[in-house]
């Protein structure tokens, strides 16, 4: 099956995280753009904008706070990932889909490490904090399509350390 092998496993719970998130974000984008009022848009094309002109002159820059607000919430939603690890594949096969949510689990009920998985949870929440107050710095007063470039770079970005995250867990001394 396609979640035996740690490669296929980590591919597919990353598209099944994907796919549990999709629907908040595009509420999100969808109360953003109901935000914009119509008169702009009539406006622009009374003036002859095209409709790529539009999207690059008036509705991506009207998104970009509800832009930044999805990356937000996204983040934050990744760092605390751990039911659809969990009920998925419980972090195998060997470790490859272990989150730092599930590990700090695993630590503090399997092997009675809850001091270290305490300290996990609280560098994982400064870890956040720290994200999200670069990330609203960066994207303030930043051009729309970088931010966009900058929620994809964060994406590809938390799957790579998700990814590295079995090496991690294994080089930790079992009790």
């Amino acid at each position: 099956g396609f979640l035996t092998t740690p490669a296929s496993t980590w591919l597919f719970t990353v598209l099944a995280d994907v796919w549990k998130t999709t629907p908040f974000v595009a509420l999100l984008l969808l109360a953003g753009l109901q935000s914009i009022p119509a008169e702009l848009e009539e406006s622009l094309v009374l003036e002859g904008a095209s409709p790529g002109q539009i999207l690059r002159r008036l509705t991506l820059p009207l998104l970009k706070p509800w832009i930044s607000l999805a990356l937000l919430f996204r983040l934050a939603q990744a760092l605390g990932a751990f039911d659809l690890v969990q009920v998925l594949t419980r972090g195998g096969p060997a470790g490859s889909t272990e989150s730092l949510a599930l590990y700090a689990y695993l630590n503090a009920l399997r092997f009675l490490a809850v001091g270290y998985s305490a300290t996990l949870v609280i560098a994982t929440f400064l870890l956040l904090v720290v994200l999200t107050v670069l990330g609203w710095l960066l994207l303030r007063g930043r051009p729309p399509l970088l931010a966009l470039a900058f929620a994809l770079g964060i994406e590809i970005g938390w799957a790579l350390v998700w990814a590295s995250l079995p090496g991690m867990a294994r080089h930790r001394s079992r009790r």
